[in-house]
């Protein structure tokens, strides 16, 4: 009898959620709700439906991908800052040569032409299939 109780206690405080819900909720917030649920279903459809997508997404969640994207996101950040502070000029090839000393700079190119070579024959690759 006592657990019948709190069923019946449990459900009237749901319809009174439900109710207040309903209050608060406009016809125009439940049609831009009901939308924006749609697309959401929709979008999650088109993306697990794409196979080289859900292969990036699964790679992503790698944990050496997780920190370069951490640290990708950094290093966006701070350049953002340092591009925007530091005055336009002219390049000369004495500025070159000291930016290629900076440290980081040649890892960076080591990293870049690794990408570059590793994208390059998985382009060419993919051309063959």
């Amino acid at each position: 009898m006592a657990e019948e109780q709190n069923k019946i206690k449990e459900l009237s405080e749901l319809e009174t959620i439900a109710c207040a819900i309903k209050d608060a909720l406009s016809d125009d917030m439940i049609t831009r709700l009901s939308s924006t649920l749609s697309e959401g279903i929709s979008l999650v459809d088109r993306i697990t439906r794409n196979e080289a997508l859900m292969r990036l997404i699964r790679d992503l969640d790698r944990p050496e991908n997780q920190r370069f994207l951490v640290s990708l996101s950094a290093a966006l950040s701070a350049s953002n800052k340092d591009f925007i502070a530091t005055p336009s000029n002219k390049g000369s090839a004495l500025k070159m040569y000291r930016l290629i000393r900076e440290p980081g700079i040649y890892d960076m190119l080591q990293l870049l032409s690794s990408f570059s070579k590793h994208f390059s024959s998985s382009m060419h690759n993919k051309k063959k299939e």
